[in-house]
């Protein structure tokens, strides 16, 4: 539990350090365009509502694997009145839109736990998308487990499910 909360902390700080550097932003630094135009819809995801923050998005109930598990799920969204900028060192591209990603890494025992913050501009605001996964060390495994393990990480990508996430938040009345 004290994982959790310590996760937690660590991605509350990560977003707070995106919008400090989006707010104080320099000469070296380039706007990051908005990865959709219009929210997506999945079949099978669930809906989270902000009505604070009037946004909507969707999520994957789970994220259909074995040796990696979520932590802070659904993900959580921050909108800041603000453009986003950020360093060419932190700028990815996943599908054709562009995302400042912080990424911190916590080992615990047996468990490696990884904090993801995407940031990205939607409408002239920076949105942020937050959440915590939990791998496990391959190494305690025996074998065929290991290997399964281990081809799971590999194969595993958190971009592609922020990305997707990112294009189903939209604008609610």
């Amino acid at each position: 539990m004290k994982n959790v909360w310590v996760c937690s902390g660590v991605v509350i700080v990560i977003a707070a350090g995106i919008a400090f550097a989006a707010l104080h932003s320099s000469k070296t630094q380039s706007p990051v365009s908005s990865p959709m135009a219009t929210p997506v819809q999945y079949t099978g995801w669930k809906t989270m509502t902000d009505s604070a923050q009037h946004i909507s998005f969707q999520y994957p109930p789970t994220l259909q694997t074995t040796y990696i598990h979520t932590v802070d799920w659904p993900p959580k969204i921050q909108i800041l009145n603000n453009p986003l900028t950020c360093t060419q060192a932190q700028q990815r591209t996943i599908d054709g839109h562009t995302y400042c990603v912080t990424v911190i890494s916590e080992g615990a025992a047996g468990s490696i736990y990884n904090q993801y913050a995407y940031a990205f501009s939607q409408d002239t605001k920076t949105v942020i998308l937050t959440f915590t996964l939990q791998l496990v060390q391959c190494a305690n495994y025996d074998q065929p487990q290991q290997q399964a393990c281990q081809t799971e990480r590999s194969q595993f990508n958190s971009d592609t499910i922020a990305d997707q996430i990112a294009q189903t938040v939209g604008v609610t009345q």
